[in-house]
């Protein structure tokens, strides 16, 4: 980055946070990153923080999207972000987002349960995999897998995956809030 003045930098969270907390990438010149940019997982409120800590000039993007919707659902950046720094934004301009309960009713805002997506960049279906079709999509809304909650401005806010949730004592366990807490401790 210093040496062939990198104005962009985009992938994952984690790569944006390894990056950051490099052995002394506090002393190397950073400011010609004008963009962060990352999606993919979710990104811990933290990581907004260091980034602004380590290249204060840089804007930073997070996204959301995933390969059945031609990757883009949602985005989120600038004053917004700094705002809501736990959101992926609001759906794009194409895209319909709705928080549904387990029978696919959906939820009021604020409520938690799987995001579902429809648009015209919603694929239509699994090619020559009707059983996965039929799993994964009713009545044109393709269902994610992730859990998430949209709130009364609009800004969905990407938990977790379904899979990857933990119920504990009738509890629902978010890995990523997990991982969310645990960034912010000065040892971890």
């Amino acid at each position: 980055i210093e040496r062939e003045k990198i104005t962009t930098f985009s992938g994952v969270p984690s790569m944006s946070r390894e990056l950051l907390n490099f052995p002394g990438i506090e002393r190397r010149d950073l400011s010609s990153l004008l963009n962060f940019g990352y999606g993919g997982a979710p990104a811990a409120p933290e990581l907004l923080r260091l980034i602004k800590s380590r290249a204060p000039s840089a804007g930073v993007l997070n996204g959301w999207g995933i390969t059945e919707t031609s990757s883009g659902i949602s985005s989120i950046a600038g004053e917004e972000y700094a705002r809501k720094p736990d959101s992926v934004g609001r759906p794009s301009a194409v895209c319909d987002v709705k928080v549904v309960d387990d029978a696919g009713k959906e939820w009021p805002p604020g409520e938690q349960g799987e995001l579902w997506v429809r648009g015209p960049n919603v694929v239509k279906g699994y090619w020559n995999n009707p059983e996965a079709s039929a799993k994964s999509f009713t009545n044109g809304w393709f269902h994610t897998g992730d859990v998430g909650k949209i709130d009364d401005d609009g800004f969905i806010y990407v938990l977790d995956r379904l899979k990857d949730m933990i119920i504990r004592g009738g509890e629902n366990v978010y890995c990523a809030e997990v991982e969310a807490i645990l960034v912010e401790h000065p040892l971890v």
